[in-house]
């Protein structure tokens, strides 16, 4: 491990971990934004910072959607310039027969 490749390496592992798991939601905290190394698809981030702190809730797009219901988003910090958070309600998405509803 290269520690002057560490973000580069970091952000290959999780794409890596996104593609090869069966996961619908996923919590990342002290990334870089994700404009400058995107997550793959079809792979969604809700992102925010406080401070030098960075926060992104990640969801599968092909399961889920945000809900369209006022206030079911909030963002902030926790503490004065410090502590960053996401909440966000989600939606399923009709998937067909997979979906048990």
């Amino acid at each position: 491990w290269d520690q002057n490749e560490c973000r580069e390496n970091a952000h290959k592992k999780l794409s890596r971990m996104l593609n090869e798991s069966d996961t619908d939601f996923a919590n990342v905290v002290e990334f870089d934004d994700f404009s400058f190394y995107p997550i793959p698809e079809p792979w969604a981030a809700l992102q925010t910072t406080c401070g030098r702190d960075r926060v992104a809730l990640l969801y599968n797009k092909r399961r889920w959607k945000t809900s369209s219901v006022a206030g079911t988003r909030q963002v902030g910090c926790m503490f004065v310039n410090d502590r960053p958070f996401v909440v966000q309600a989600f939606e399923a998405i009709d998937v067909g027969s997979d979906n048990p509803d």
